[in-house]
């Protein structure tokens, strides 16, 4: 697996990837997203020195995305996999290329119902932090 930096012309693949149901489905924003909002989000992005969006690429396809927000207190990551891609490890391979870059502290915010995530975080040593009825649970790794 390769990850790499996104690009201006990755918006599209980000836009559909983000508006597919299932991904909806675990977001913290359910809703659609419309071209313009994503448009502009994406461009800011682009040149956020604090955040960076890779996507992960096997053999020349590009199965999936993952985000690195980075603040005073650590980092935060998202990711996705295209359903193409499901059930196949690309979603814990590209996490943990990406924890294994990362030092300090790294959190997740995981909707209880996503077992793939949840799984992949567990098996690469994150922990909940968040009390057992939370909906959106928060996990967090000490390196």
């Amino acid at each position: 697996m390769n990850l790499k930096l996104a690009k201006k012309e990755n918006s599209k693949a980000l836009f559909d990837w983000r508006n597919e149901e299932s991904v909806r489905r675990q977001s913290r924003n359910m809703d659609p997203i419309s071209w313009e909002t994503h448009s502009v989000w994406f461009e800011k992005s682009l040149v956020n020195p604090n955040r960076q969006i890779y996507l992960a690429e096997v053999d020349g396809q590009e199965v999936g995305m993952i985000r690195v927000d980075k603040d005073e207190n650590g980092c935060e990551l998202s990711w996705l996999v295209d359903s193409k891609f499901r059930g196949k490890g690309y979603g814990k391979q590209m996490l943990n290329q990406i924890v294994g870059c990362l030092s300090g502290h790294i959190c997740a915010q995981i909707k209880k119902n996503n077992a793939p995530s949840l799984a992949m975080a567990k098996s690469l040593g994150f922990r909940r932090i968040s009390p057992e009825d939370a909906s959106l649970t928060k996990w967090v790794l000490e390196k």
